[in-house]
């Protein structure tokens, strides 16, 4: 029984080893486009990709975008379109992994 509940936590850790947040997103603005490179690695980007990405103003969802694949193995692209913001507003950018874990980053309109 012990080397049973043994290996089952061993794969469950093995498991987790290969699921990860994204390692980095940047977010940059070009007039009232928002373009996002999100940095993750992976092996596969059929199987193991940023599914969702989340951009919100003052707390309120603005773009919530469901992806089945990533781009490529290292990143996840994603452009949008912003209108009506002005110098100094802030949006919140949310990278979310299929497997395990996300991340989030702050970029402020220049």
């Amino acid at each position: 029984m012990k080397k049973l509940i043994a290996a089952t936590l061993l794969a469950c850790c093995a498991g987790a080893v290969y699921a990860h947040p994204p390692a980095k997103i940047e977010a940059k603005f070009s007039g009232d486009q928002l373009d996002i490179t999100i940095t993750h690695n992976v092996k596969d980007a059929a199987k193991h990709f940023i599914d969702d990405i989340i951009v919100k103003f003052n707390g309120q969802e603005l773009a919530v975008q469901k992806c089945l694949r990533q781009t490529d193995n290292d990143t996840q692209l994603a452009v949008y379109r912003i209108a009506g913001l002005k110098k100094g507003d802030k949006l919140s950018v949310t990278a979310k992994c299929n497997k395990s874990g996300e991340k989030t980053v702050e970029v402020s309109v220049p």
